[in-house]
């Protein structure tokens, strides 16, 4: 699978040290398409699988099939405000910093869990649309000099993490989610197991549920945004046009005291209105929302 075209350098303060978005994007890659990583599977469901990374200890990966789309799914997994809905080990999470509209500087905490205390990071994230229509989703530790979050906590080093979403059929994708990361400290490789085994998958079990449940769309809010905005003011150019046809109809009508023609004037105001409007509608949406 090759890069995103797309990205680029991000500019910030000298003491703050981020790699660009084509560099997290090419670590990540290169983890998805090494086809000689022996991935060991250590749980498995109908729609979902949990791996090790048998070349790299602290490597996780998640696969599962989602019946939404790659937009919904990543708009879904995009938003932090629904992250606590469904991520069980997910204790804090808030964006610190939007760069633009596809980078954003992040902090993540985790909930403690004894006899090891929480762990947290500030992440810089990197969104983006693949050649081939996948979509994906980067991050990785960056050093953020300002005090952030709860200070007991322990600043995990996330090496790189990242999520792809492929499309399956028209309403299916599959999501691969891929984390390299230093918990940092003494953690004992027990509670690693059950998270492994156990808050992974309940978390995904979780997400797949809800995300069955939102609405199906060819279109990312995040990632065609332009394409997004650009509709909503056509749909508004339509609403205006419409209102003003419905004024002058209403001022024809009431100039008219023949009840025959008032009767017909009302019947051809109702038709046009109705008909202009799904003949907008049908035209700018069908390609996009599925209902």
């Amino acid at each position: 699978m090759e890069k995103s075209p797309e990205t680029h350098e991000i500019e910030l303060a000298e003491d703050i040290k981020v790699d660009s978005a084509s560099e997290m994007e090419t670590i990540f890659l290169s983890i998805y398409n090494d086809k000689t990583i022996e991935w060991k599977c250590i749980y498995s469901s109908v729609n979902m699988r949990v791996y090790l990374n048998g070349n790299i200890s602290s490597c996780i990966k998640v696969e599962g099939d989602i019946e939404n789309t790659p937009q919904s799914t990543f708009d879904f997994f995009y938003d932090l405000e629904k992250r606590k809905e469904w991520d069980e080990m997910c204790d804090s999470i808030f964006v610190i910093k939007q760069l633009t509209i596809y980078d954003r500087i992040i902090y993540y905490r985790m909930k403690s869990a004894w006899p090891s205390a929480s762990r947290d990071a500030v992440l810089f994230t990197h969104a983006s649309k693949m050649p081939d229509g996948c979509l994906i989703n980067v991050s990785k530790s960056i050093e953020w000099r300002e005090p952030v979050g709860n200070q007991s906590s322990v600043r995990m080093d996330v090496k790189i993490a990242g999520q792809i979403f492929i499309p399956l059929s028209k309403h299916k994708c599959r999501i691969i989610q891929i984390g390299n990361m230093d918990l940092k400290g003494w953690v004992p490789q027990n509670l690693i197991n059950a998270i492994a085994t156990h808050k992974i998958p309940q978390s995904f079990t979780k997400a797949q549920e809800l995300i069955k449940q939102i609405k199906h769309s060819y279109l990312s809010k995040i990632l065609d945004k332009p394409l997004v905005e650009a509709k909503e003011i056509e749909f508004r150019q339509v609403n205006d046009r419409l209102i003003a046809i419905e004024g002058v109809l209403r001022v024809l009508v009431e100039k008219e005291s023949h009840k025959g023609f008032v009767r017909r004037i009302e019947e051809i105001s109702s038709f046009l209105v109705v008909g202009y409007l799904g003949w907008v509608a049908f035209r700018s949406f069908r390609k996009y929302v599925l209902y």
